[in-house]
């Protein structure tokens, strides 16, 4: 059993950890519209690609690149973050209970995904615009709670 904190010793460790998080490099103003823009790029990309795959392999190049584009950037950005000593809290870690950040995270663009799928031209794009959004307002809403600078 480890002992007590001393209360200079609680400040201290306060203090270094509030100095951390200022020294951090923050995250680019771009990473959350280029992240919302890759993520609403590869969902008509590769519907619109899907029916006829030999016909339109090169539109399902493009969206695989762009998903992997958008993997890669989420990456980079989280890669950021930790480098700096500073983490958004990850679900299981949020006061909310976990399954609700998971539905508000992952399900809308799973369910536009799946509807996407089922729809053909101008709805598929504008899913994907509403896909873009989505993410884009994740990514932002993280940045500002770990680089509130």
């Amino acid at each position: 059993m480890s002992e007590a904190l001393t209360p200079q010793e609680a400040l201290d460790i306060a203090s270094n950890t509030t100095q951390r998080a200022q020294a951090a490099p923050a995250t680019h103003w771009w990473a959350p519209p280029v992240g919302g823009l890759l993520a609403g790029l590869t969902v008509p990309l590769i519907v619109t690609a899907i029916p006829d795959i030999p016909a339109n392999l090169l539109l399902l190049v493009a969206g695989t690149v762009t998903g992997a584009a958008y993997f890669i950037l989420v990456g980079r950005v989280m890669q950021t973050w930790r480098s700096g000593g500073v983490m958004p809290r990850a679900y299981f870690q949020e006061p909310v209970q976990p399954w609700k950040q998971l539905v508000a995270f992952e399900l809308p663009p799973l369910l536009l995904g799946g509807l996407c799928a089922s729809l053909n031209g101008w709805m598929s794009i504008l899913g994907g615009v509403l896909i873009a959004g989505w993410v884009w307002y994740q990514l932002a809403r993280k940045r500002a709670r770990a680089c509130p600078n």
